[in-house]
Parts: C-alpha cells; structure tokens; sequence
C-alpha cells in the first residue's frame, strides 16, 4: 500500500536512507523517540484531566478510547502484519532498523526493560495494523480542540509528529497511520453522536414529566 501511495517507494525505507546515520543518534531522532514515548503518557494524563475538570468530557473522551481499542485489537486478530522491520528483515521491502529499541540503549535504559519494567516481552510484534500510537495521537488532539487558530496548530502538530516517529523508526507503514486515524476519527464521532442523543433524550423526559407535575 506504501509503495502504491508513494510511487514506489516505502516511506521507512526512503526516510531511513537519506536521514540515519548508523552508529549516530541525531537530534530528530531523539525527538522521534521522544514523541513515541509520549504514546505511553499522553493518554492516561488527558484522561486524569478531564476526570478533575469536566466529568462529561471524560465519560466522551474514555468511551471513544474504549472503542477505539476494541477496534483495534478486532483488526489484530483478524489482520496480523509485519512491521516494516520485521518486512524487512525478511528481504520483503529494502533495509530498514527498528530504531526504538536502539534509542532506549543510547538513553541508558536497555531495550529489554523499555517504559514499564518489561520491555518488548508483552509486545505483540504483528499487532501492527492500525497503528494505535497514530490513532491515539489524533483521539488526543480531536479531545482537546481548541478554538484559537495558533493553538489547533500546536494541537494538530502532535498526531503528524507523531505519524513521523512511527514511520521514520520503523514501527509502522503510512498505511498505518492513516488507518488508525480513520478509526479515531470514527470513534470520536461516533461517540459525539451517541452522546448527543442522550442529552437529548433526558431533555424531551424533562419537558415531558414537569408539565405532568404542574398539572
């Protein structure tokens, strides 16, 4: 599918060629990495958010995510894939380096310990379509629009950040991304949906049982 979007081309591929440098770690990179960890964080922070400021906002945004999730893994289970390393360590696709595990050692936490203490032995190295880090990047940014231009731009900087890091390390195709974002964005809209129809509801009980009273 890359290669049919890109005329060829594999976007891991290509960035990889013309940006990393075997046995150096450039300041892009860190900042890839940077931006795949938050996928880790980001989430879990907004949702401690929204339960303090605005408990409507939490119950939208923890329903979307709960769907988001279970689309997820449905795909998983009925579409297991391969990674563009994983592609190409099997001569599918040109040279590529899982870069992640590369940048845990540089920063001095090895690969087998990663963000939680276990590493990549939970991980399941073919539950990669659709990109869940693409889809909660967007989730996060749909659940915190906000209204002045400057700011949709820093908000709408964070899934394409994010979408880079993801691609450029190896962890996931274009086709990927754009995926888990058609399934965010779903999710997000269904949920919106579902909730405007409930408010709705309680208002027509309302205006339904206080004229019965007044009577």
């Amino acid at each position: 599918m890359d290669a049919w979007l890109f005329g060829g081309a594999v976007p891991s591929v290509w960035l990889q060629a013309h940006l990393h440098h075997p046995g150096q770690v450039r300041w892009f990179e860190v900042a890839a990495f940077l931006v795949y960890v938050s996928h880790f964080f980001v989430t879990p922070l907004l949702a401690a958010v929204l339960w303090v400021r605005d408990r409507a906002r939490f119950r939208r945004f923890a329903a979307s995510l709960a769907l988001l999730t279970l689309l997820g893994c449905i795909t998983f289970v009925l579409f297991p894939a391969a990674p563009p390393w994983m592609a190409s360590e099997r001569g599918l696709i040109g040279p590529t380096t899982r870069l992640v595990p590369q940048l845990w050692t540089w920063i001095g936490v090895g690969a087998e310990h990663g963000v939680v203490g276990t590493g990549y032995r939970y991980a399941n190295d073919v539950a990669a379509v659709p990109s869940l880090h693409a889809a909660l990047a967007l989730l996060v940014a749909l659940a915190v629009w906000p209204q002045r231009w400057w700011a949709r731009a820093l908000v709408a900087a964070y899934p394409l950040a994010m979408a880079f890091a993801i691609v450029y390390t190896g962890e996931h195709y274009v086709a990927d991304v754009l995926l888990g974002w058609l399934y965010a964005a779903a999710s997000f809209v269904a949920i919106r949906q579902l909730a405007a129809r409930l408010r709705a509801r309680r208002a027509d009980r309302r205006t339904t049982i206080i004229p019965a009273r007044s009577r």
